[in-house]
């Protein structure tokens, strides 16, 4: 039997039973009003009817409705009889007035009295219908005489009353359920169909993904990783959108996710639900719920009332997912309707004698209907639950799409990342292969002591515009390291004194030529042994001093070296007095490729050199301050941690000093070079043939296994990158082979990256050399490992490069030329013209020849950025 046949059939069953005038089912419904779902009368033709009638809730009111939940059977026999008085009114057990809610004949309140005879009733018998502890409704049966119910037919109406508590509300929540099974069904159809939307992000797109399942429909379109994982989930709700339909048997739904609006079925237009969501987003009520309902929305968003007939009903859906929110929204149409009730539902009150206002009850039960617009079928708990437990399967698929999406994100990032450290491994040895051969056979053809003075000049300018580009190549590749994450930290102990003092020794020369003091200053509390990453210190202060002694032109440039707060840290300050930075300029300073005006007048760098330095001392644990106003000078200042270390002895050979030959009881030492460029094997052998050593050469790995099986050699110049076979695996096989241990392999690699020289040890390689290469390393290199000892010339004064130390180029000198001469000299400079700028010196009178052969040789020596100093205040 159905829910309403069951409330039927009880009517009967007590109107027949104790034989009622009329006896009424009542289902209590705060929101809708009671209703009255059965009744059953003692005379069929009676023309007064209330079934199907709804009765506002003030009709019982709640304290009545709390003694139905204490007592389930109410009895007025007689409602004119009078009432007694309850004697004692006093507990004498409590002192307290006694409660007769439990009495199943206590009398009702004038009001209630009053409600009855306006009903024409007499006598009643109420039976309440409990839900567990709530009140669900009442059977009432009403009687137009006074009428007594017998003792056993009362327990029989009771006994009906737990039954119908067991009935009744277990019924409709059958109907409910099977009504909740129908929407589990689409549930678990969309369920189904989001569980795959993993392997869906997989399949659609395309290139494969390593350790991920592939799967490819054939019916849907390629997917790249612009594709946002949300917008995937739409795309598959749209795909379902009769399932999403009917979910909650909606008309219409919208699906916004991001920028992107779907609508399906009955729905406002595209500009109308984007102003919706607009004020939902904004809405005190609904901007932070995650799940709502509203049955007539009109009534609290008025733009809605042009569109009451497609959706007055919104019940909305919410995936709030790190800063962005998606909405789903259902609409239902206005469900224009006549609701009947049992009189008007509207309370009455009069004024009593003493003039007060008192409610009453309605005189007139006559059929009153109301005609209701606006409203929509209101939406369902059942349905509520089932949204709710929807968002939480697309909320978890969102957060796995997500998760795939970032994994993907981060394997093209690495994807990526490797490409770039291949390229930039390969343009590394494209670059330095060559440079090391200019570099290398121009130090080696300036061994040649008969070489004239301007053979010397040549070679010089050759060594100094080869270690330039090196210079710009280095730069340009240390900082795709550092954006490939490759910048390593590698520390080792060293000589602090030693450091700082051989780098102002090495820039003293710069310094002099342009007539500034170069300073050093450094605490003796500053521990002269120390442990961090050497290389990196070292490249940080020859890149600020250099560029203080670049654009300072009269003055000094200092370094100074002061302990810090703690005994790990150690600060370097770099000062000048040179034409100093703007403060707007100051942001310029550390970003790639940026530079300052001064930097831009020099015409020389990259902009790279601070942003490096700045990497390499955040490696060393420490930050960088500056100082500097305009024509003020500049403080560079950075600190660094450090470990004190033991006493180091520096392994490098005497400065410049030329090696001979090989040490009185030297053995004949036998040296492979393994190399597949040909200029480099040959530069390697003119650099160590004159010493004596004996030498054979292979041009890949496998050659120099098999010279190694056959000659033994103590020491291999081993090359990386070979054809047939690269240097790594030929170390590794001789290191395998017996007594292959013994043999002395130095690693030759033109790839300045970290990893390749790692790599290069790791495969059993002692040591390794970075193309292109001093001279003076290679020898360094093979008295470390092999222990010789070398023979060195005598030091006379030799030819040296011509030099104008003696002559300072400044503002002054070049006062004596016209002011027209000194702009179209800068402007030469700045185009690097240099035809135009022998023309200019060509026009130097004969007395003032010094500087005429001063610009000469700035110009052959290509140090036009000297020119532009000294001539930039004529621009």
């Amino acid at each position: 039997t159905s829910f309403y046949g069951t409330a039927a059939l009880i009517a009967a069953e007590v109107q027949a039973v104790v034989g009622f005038d009329r006896v009424l089912v009542y289902q209590f419904s705060a929101e809708e009003g009671d209703i009255v779902i059965a009744e059953a009368l003692k005379d069929p033709d009676n023309p007064v009817s209330y079934n199907g009638l709804r009765f506002p809730e003030f009709d019982i009111p709640p304290v009545a409705r709390r003694t139905f939940s204490a007592n389930r059977l109410r009895m007025i026999v007689d409602l004119d009889a009078p009432q007694a008085r309850l004697i004692p009114a006093i507990n004498p057990q409590t002192n307290a007035p006694f409660e007769p809610i439990a009495s199943m004949l206590m009398g009702v309140s004038p009001c209630h009295g009053e409600y009855y005879r306006n009903m024409g009733v007499k006598a009643t018998l109420a039976i309440a219908i409990m839900d567990e502890e709530r009140l669900w409704g009442l059977v009432v049966g009403q009687h137009n005489t006074p009428k007594y119910v017998e003792p056993d037919l009362r327990n029989y109406c009771d006994n009906l009353g737990y039954l119908m508590s067991l009935t009744l509300p277990r019924k409709q929540r059958q109907e409910i359920q099977r009504y909740r099974q129908q929407m589990e069904i689409t549930l678990a159809y969309l369920r189904r169909e989001l569980q795959t939307v993993d392997t869906e992000f997989l399949g659609r797109l395309p290139f494969p993904v390593p350790g991920k399942s592939q799967f490819t429909p054939t019916t849907t379109p390629p997917l790249t990783l612009d594709h946002r994982p949300e917008s995937l989930l739409q795309e598959i709700l749209q795909r379902h959108g009769d399932q999403l339909l009917a979910i909650v048997q909606a008309t219409g739904v919208a699906l916004c996710f991001g920028e992107a609006l779907t609508l399906l079925g009955k729905t406002p237009t595209d500009a109308q639900v984007k102003e919706l969501l607009r004020w939902l987003r904004q809405s005190p009520d609904y901007g932070h719920q995650n799940l709502f309902a509203i049955n007539s929305l009109g009534a609290i968003y008025p733009p809605a009332q042009t569109f009451t007939a497609i959706a007055s009903g919104v019940l909305g859906l919410v995936i709030r997912l790190q800063n962005s929110a998606y909405y789903i929204l259902w609409f239902r149409p206005e469900i224009a309707q006549t609701v009947s009730w049992g009189g008007v539902p509207s309370p009455e009150t009069r004024l009593d004698q003493s003039g007060a206002l008192r409610l009453c009850p309605r005189n007139s039960f006559e059929l009153w209907q109301e005609h209701v617009q606006g409203k929509s079928l209101a939406w369902h708990l059942a349905e509520m639950d089932i949204i709710a437990d929807l968002r939480d399967i697309l909320t978890h698929s969102a957060l796995r799409l997500s998760q795939i999406a970032w994994e993907l994100a981060a394997e093209q990032a690495r994807i990526a990342n490797q490409s770039k450290s291949q390229f930039l491994a390969k343009m590394s040895h494209e670059l330095r292969t060559p440079l090391n051969a200019i570099l290398g056979f121009s130090q080696v053809m300036n061994r040649d002591e008969t070489l004239s003075t301007e053979h010397r000049q040549n070679l010089t300018i050759i060594n100094r515009s080869g270690e330039h580009l090196l210079s710009l190549i280095n730069d340009v590749l240390e900082m795709s390291k550092i954006e490939a994450g490759h910048l390593s930290f590698n520390a080792n102990s060293f000589n602090l004194y030693q450091l700082v003092e051989g780098i102002t020794e090495m820039l003293q020369l710069k310094a002099s030529a342009k007539n500034l003091q170069l300073r050093l200053e450094y605490d003796p509390q500053v521990s002269p042994y120390v442990i961090t990453d050497e290389g990196k210190l070292r490249q940080t202060l020859i890149n600020l001093l250099e560029n203080a002694i670049k654009f300072t032109h009269e003055g000094w440039v200092k370094l100074r070296v002061f302990p810090g707060s703690t005994p790990t840290q150690i600060f370097f300050e770099v000062s000048d007095t040179g034409p100093g930075i703007a403060p707007d300029e100051h942001h310029l300073l550390f970003d790639p490729f940026s530079q300052t005006e001064s930097g831009r007048k020099s015409m020389q760098g990259t902009g790279l050199g601070l942003p490096i330095c700045k990497q390499f001392v955040n490696l060393m644990g420490g930050d960088f301050t500056v100082e500097s106003q305009v024509n003020q000078g500049s403080v560079f200042r950075f600190d660094i941690q450090i470990k004190t270390a033991n006493a180091v002895d520096s392994p490098l050979s005497p400065a410049g000093r030329t090696i001979l030959g090989l040490g009185p009881g030297q053995p004949q030492y036998r040296v492979l070079i393994v190399e597949d460029v040909e200029e480099n094997s040959l530069l390697l052998l003119k650099l160590l043939n004159p010493l004596g050593f004996e030498i054979r050469t292979a041009k890949n790995g496998q050659e120099a296994i098999a010279v190694w099986q056959s000659w033994r050699p103590h020491l291999i110049w081993m090359d990386i990158l070979m054809p047939i076979m690269d240097g790594y695996e030929a170390t590794k096989q001789i290191r395998a082979l017996p007594g292959g241990a013994e043999t002395i392999i130095i690693a030759l690699t033109a790839n300045a990256f970290d990893d390749v020289h790692r790599a290069a040890l790791d495969a059993g390689c002692n040591d390794y050399l970075a193309k292109p290469f001093q001279d003076t390393r290679i020898f360094e290199l093979m008295g470390k490992h092999l222990g010789i000892c070398y023979c060195y010339r005598e030091e006379k004064t030799s030819p040296k490069t011509v030099s104008r130390s003696n002559y300072t180029l400044n503002s002054q000198s070049l006062a004596v030329m016209p002011a027209p001469w000194r702009s179209q000299l800068h402007d030469a400079a700045l185009a690097m013209d240099e035809d135009r700028l022998e023309d200019l010196i060509a026009k130097i009178p004969p007395e003032q020849r010094d500087l005429a052969d001063n610009l000469t040789y700035l110009v052959e020596n290509f140090r036009l950025d000297l020119i532009l100093e000294q001539s930039h205040g004529d621009d």
